[in-house]
């Protein structure tokens, strides 16, 4: 695929497409640069997942959880 399903949500985050399909890129893209309100969403819902996938409590609590971890070895 062209893209990276482990950080993208097709039609949520971005935009997947089989990377040997030409056709469906140029369908996406252009898909893309005809509709900016999907690009804004798109771009929106991206930025979330990220600043929610990065919080400083999420690292904290799976740093925590290691350490605990290891430590219980």
């Amino acid at each position: 695929q062209f893209g990276i399903p482990e950080q993208i949500d097709h039609e949520i985050t971005g935009v997947l497409v089989d990377l040997n399909n030409d056709k469906e890129l140029k369908k996406s893209l252009i898909s893309l640069i005809e509709n900016p309100q999907r690009r804004q969403t798109l771009g929106q819902n991206a930025r979330k997942s990220v600043q929610d996938d990065n919080s400083p409590e999420k690292i904290g609590k799976e740093l925590f959880e290691g350490v605990r971890t290891v430590i219980q070895k």
